[in-house]
């Protein structure tokens, strides 16, 4: 992932992360730590947190699907802290030097098939693609928004 770096190019520590994140919610706070500073001791309450946002869409519409949730909850948190590189521009999200990549539009992270989605939520493969692809979309975006305001809360913690 991109290291945060402040004006002096000193790297950032965890410490200076975590000090930053005085006006996030814990959700968001876990994520920081586990993204940015590497460190997992919040691990199972993080785990804990993102299964709970999963329910919270009540998407659970058949009984035998409730485990569906938790897994794509488990695979949008994963693929939001390590992202696999999109292999056309090589995770640069541009090719030829100034266009943008096609494959990723430009994020650098590899398109989550439907067929791996399928294999890792233990879910059909018709079913996925009609029904829990736009849900682990939506569970992605929610990551990309923290994301943005974990790096918000940095470069307004840092300049203070």
């Amino acid at each position: 992932g991109d290291m945060i770096r402040s004006t002096s190019k000193a790297k950032i520590t965890p410490g200076d992360v975590a000090a930053c994140m005085t006006a996030v919610d814990r959700h968001t706070y876990l994520y920081a730590l586990a993204k940015f500073c590497l460190d997992t001791s919040g691990w199972n309450e993080l785990k804990l947190h993102a299964i709970h946002e999963a329910r919270e869409f009540n998407w659970s519409g058949r009984d035998d699907e409730r485990h569906v949730v938790e897994l794509l909850a488990m695979v949008a948190l994963h693929n939001s802290l390590a992202p696999n590189k999109c292999k056309s521009c090589k995770g640069t999200g541009v090719v030829d030097q100034t266009q943008q990549c096609m494959k990723c539009q430009g994020t650098g992270n590899a398109r989550m098939s439907d067929y791996l989605l399928s294999t890792l939520i233990d879910a059909g493969r018709w079913r996925t693609k009609k029904v829990w692809m736009l849900r682990y979309k939506l569970l992605c975006s929610q990551y990309q928004a923290r994301e943005d305001e974990i790096n918000v809360a940095i470069h307004r913690g840092l300049r203070d």
